[in-house]
């Protein structure tokens, strides 16, 4: 027959303790770092998502607010995205706003070209529309609005080159 150890001070057996196995520790630590980059990417996916549908609801809301305006007023009336980026502090993100902007009517000739006079039609931030920043990451490309040599000049007016 097989003899039980008990200590010496209480009376209980002395069981052996399980302690895990650094194999069996990696495994674990590997199975959670796997899990933490799925659910990191799919929030990132997640939030680029989000950001995508709150510009186009900002676009697309801005648009109505130009309409209704060129309804009323009955003007010429637009939007412009007009970028902010610093090319000297390149961690900072693009930053694009929308202005609703409406026509003054006033023309000009600027430069001329093989096909003839280049025409610039000067236009207005329209009084009581805010202008929209649209969330960080979105980016907008077209074509310059402003008229060569004058970048960075234009601050209540925007001149839109025909």
């Amino acid at each position: 027959m097989h003899a039980e150890r008990t200590s010496t001070t209480s009376g209980a057996p002395i069981r052996a303790l399980r302690a895990f196995t650094i194999v069996e520790l990696l495994v674990v630590i590997g199975v959670i770092g796997i899990l933490s980059l799925l659910t990191t990417l799919g929030a990132r996916r997640l939030t680029a998502g989000s950001r995508l549908a709150s510009a186009t609801n900002a676009v697309t809301s801005a648009l109505g607010n130009a309409r209704a305006a060129a309804i009323k007023d009955s003007a010429v009336t637009g939007i412009v995205f007009r970028a902010t980026y610093d090319p000297a502090k390149p961690q900072l993100p693009q930053h694009v706003e929308l202005i609703t902007i409406r026509s003054t009517g006033e023309r000009s000739i600027f430069g001329t070209t093989s096909i003839g006079a280049r025409m610039v039609e000067r236009y207005r931030p329209v009084l009581g529309i805010p202008s929209t920043v649209l969330p960080e990451g979105i980016k907008v490309g077209g074509p310059m609005y402003d008229p060569p040599g004058s970048f960075g000049s234009i601050s209540s007016e925007l001149v839109l080159a025909t």
